[in-house]
C-alpha cells in the first residue's frame, strides 16, 4: 500500500519522505516541517492517528490523511478534530491523490512553505 500511494504522489510531482513505521513517522515530524502527511490507522510501532495528534499539537497547519480500514465513530471523531481527511479503505487511488492536491492547494493558499 505504502508504495503505492508514494509513487502516485510522486508521479503527481510530490516530494515524498517514505517511513516504514510509527516510532519513524514521530521522529520524522518531530525533525521537519511537512506540508501533507499521509498515515495508516494501524502502523508497527505505533498508531497513525496517535502520532498525527501529536503532530496537530506541534504543526496545526500541516494537512493530514488518515487512511483506515478500522474507522469507528472514536476514530471519525479524533481525524475530525484534527481536520484529517478520513480515507477509508477500500478507496480510490485517485481519490486519495485528489485530496492530497486539494489540501496542498490550501497550504499554498495560506502562504505556508
Amino acid at each position: 500500500m505504502r508504495a503505492l500511494v508514494t509513487g502516485a504522489l510522486r508521479i503527481d510531482g510530490f516530494e515524498v519522505t517514505e517511513v516504514g513505521d510509527g516510532r519513524d513517522l514521530r521522529a520524522r515530524t518531530n525533525e521537519s516541517i511537512y506540508d501533507l502527511v499521509v498515515s495508516d490507522l494501524r502502523l508497527p510501532f505505533g498508531d497513525g492517528l496517535e502520532a498525527l495528534e501529536d503532530l496537530h499539537a506541534r504543526a496545526p497547519e500541516t494537512q493530514m490523511i488518515l487512511m483506515t480500514a478500522f474507522a469507528d465513530d472514536s476514530v471519525r471523531t479524533r481525524a475530525a478534530t484534527l481536520d484529517a481527511v478520513l480515507m477509508d479503505k477500500p478507496f480510490r487511488l485517485s481519490e486519495l491523490r485528489a485530496a492530497a492536491r486539494r489540501l496542498c492547494k490550501d497550504v499554498a493558499h495560506r502562504g505556508t512553505p
